[in-house]
């Protein structure tokens, strides 16, 4: 998870805007530490919205925690939190978010 949160730092220093396509299909848990790392990462990122899919109800509520803690420590929130059935579904709801800019 290190690793990941690294690479997301170096790529997002390099992007003006950032979105998040997240599939949590397969996520059971996530340690108290890897969610504070990941806020962390996530306060830096030019991101300006997460659509995730697949996740079981326990998996919303894990991400939804996480973000919110990133979103509070950040000050503002410019990255809108969607969830989805399918990738497709949040494909489309990024798409939707680039064209408006």
């Amino acid at each position: 998870m290190r690793r990941i949160n690294e690479l997301h730092l170096k790529y997002g220093r390099e992007a003006e805007r950032l979105f998040y396509l997240v599939d949590l299909s397969e996520l059971e848990n996530l340690e108290p530490q890897v969610r504070r790392e990941a806020s962390e990462v996530i306060q830096n990122l030019p991101l300006h919205g997460t659509a995730i899919y697949g996740a079981t109800l326990k998996a919303k509520v894990l991400a939804k925690l996480m973000l919110t803690a990133a979103r509070i420590m950040r000050g503002r929130d410019g990255n809108p939190v969607s969830f989805h059935d399918l990738e497709s579904e949040a494909r489309d709801w990024i798409n939707e978010r680039r064209r408006l800019g």
